[in-house]
């Protein structure tokens, strides 16, 4: 994998996304795509919380979310036409791209080891995964992928080989969970932007990415300090597993969110105490395709924030909400927060009365 000379990240990422001056991030091809680059133990943290707040286990829904995110993702950049062609002739070149776009995008490492795609059921993809940054969006991004190339369904079956390690195995037929049909890619508004990045002088991305370490052996980027695990992410995908979550089990999940991010910033970001760190943290939204702060004010008694173009909305809250009753040293606050129809959220963190 090429590496940038001058700011040492993969040339895969400054060739595939593009960051613009209003907080997005997009991923170029025939349909840009939002992504966001993000801690993955947060998502995970998402999911673990919530399945305790539910009490049933969410697996399936978060595989299923990643397979149709992934197989969007894989329509956009590899052409019908050649999609066609790989059916006839065998695609291990095509797996292996995206094998090598997973190291770059901090997935982790993933290989074929097998390939019989005979007619019926002889169909079988047999993959090793090491050191995956969620192993249910990984199974279902590789379901997906597949889905893309070969244009049928599919479903994942995963074990676990050695410490990190675990083989995923694809076979043809039908989603083995009653969620098809409903999950909706979010449209969104994007207002225009005045952020200034400093740039990489050769491959123009913002130097601040070059702040992580790339182990493109591994798969895994990491930030030096705070140790945490970053991936690039669809975040409409978030989205769409959380209102699959609302829809199926009839729960606020939004506000189950908010607490789950209240409670992890308030254990995990316990080294960001003051204000001026708070506002640092947010203000570099941006360089991770969160949205663009338009406005901050926070003292002991109060925060109010509005983040233009935003996403990940409840995640953004409940974090909020948590360095508030960091900062002010107390072990609660009340949260409002709110999504207008031009994607601006407003976020008003008040102390207990």
């Amino acid at each position: 994998m090429r590496m940038c000379r001058e700011c040492g990240v993969p040339l895969l990422v400054s060739k595939m996304y593009k960051w613009e001056d209003n907080g997005a991030i997009i991923q170029t091809g025939k349909q840009p795509i939002r992504m966001s680059f993000f801690d993955f133990d947060r998502i995970d943290g998402i999911f673990n919380g919530l399945s305790e707040m539910i009490g049933i286990p969410l697996e399936h829904i978060t595989t299923e979310c990643a397979s149709r995110n992934a197989r969007q993702y894989v329509d956009n950049i590899v052409p019908s036409p050649l999609r066609k062609t790989l059916r006839r002739i065998g695609f291990k070149q095509v797996v292996a791209y995206l094998c090598n776009l997973g190291k770059a995008y901090g997935y982790g490492t993933i290989r074929m080891l097998e390939m019989q795609r005979g007619k019926g059921g002889d169909y079988r993809l047999r993959f090793l995964v090491n050191n995956p940054h969620s192993l249910a969006i990984i199974c279902g991004n590789i379901l997906g992928a597949v889905e893309s190339i070969e244009g049928r369904d599919a479903y994942s079956e995963y074990r676990q080989t050695d410490e990190d390690e675990y083989e995923v195995v694809i076979r043809l037929g039908s989603h083995r969970v009653e969620l098809q049909g409903r999950f909706e890619e979010r449209r969104y508004v994007y207002r225009p932007g005045r952020i200034e990045y400093d740039r990489c002088p050769a491959c123009h991305i913002p130097l601040d990415m070059a702040a992580y370490r790339w182990d493109v052996e591994t798969g895994i980027i990491s930030h030096p300090v705070s140790k945490e695990r970053i991936a690039f992410f669809t975040p409409w995908g978030l989205d769409a597993m959380l209102n699959e979550l609302e829809v199926e089990l009839q729960e606020a999940i939004p506000d189950m969110v908010v607490e789950t991010q209240r409670l992890y910033a308030r254990d995990r970001l316990q080294h960001i105490t003051g204000w001026n760190e708070i506002e640092t943290l947010f203000h570099g939204l941006a360089v991770r395709g969160l949205g663009s702060v338009s406005s901050l004010e926070l003292d002991e008694d109060h925060l109010e924030m509005s983040v233009e173009n935003s996403c990940m909305e409840p995640m953004l809250a409940g974090t909020a909400q948590g360095l508030y009753e960091l900062a002010s040293g107390r072990d609660s606050s009340t949260c409002r927060w709110n999504v207008t129809p031009d994607d601006v959220l407003t976020v008003e963190i008040l102390r207990p009365q």
